[in-house]
């Protein structure tokens, strides 16, 4: 009897590292070919094309459109995104990003430095 309790401890036991574990938020392959909105800009996160025979890890870049003062938009192109967690919450982060994109859900993301909530676009038929 003493065993068997001493095997049911060490199952539950391993069962709840392995859960604890595991991951909690949204991950980069959920954002990616999204396209987000607000009334001034537009952002797509898209895969790397050119590293697909490449043992390294996934690149993701960020392309993000804004209507300019002459009518027209321009856009920016940002390496090397990433999601980091920062005081329990999570941020999308790229090369030369200057906004605070933390992600609230794989729906919504908002810039906590300009305040700015940026909507998944779907597209309606």
């Amino acid at each position: 009897m003493k065993k068997f309790l001493k095997r049911c401890f060490i199952i539950t036991l391993v069962t709840l590292i392995f859960c604890s574990c595991s991951a909690k938020g949204v991950k980069i392959e959920q954002l990616s070919g999204k396209a987000f909105v607000s009334k001034e800009k537009l952002f797509i996160i898209k895969e790397n094309k050119n590293n697909e025979n490449s043992s390294d890890s996934k690149k993701y870049y960020l392309v993000l459109y804004e209507k300019t003062k002459s009518g027209g938009a321009g856009y920016m192109l940002y390496k090397n995104v990433k999601i980091s967690k920062k005081d329990r919450k999570e941020f999308i982060t790229a090369d030369n990003l200057d906004m605070d994109l933390e992600i609230i859900n794989d729906k919504t993301i908002k810039d906590t430095k300009n305040n700015v909530e940026y909507e998944e676009y779907t597209k309606e038929e």
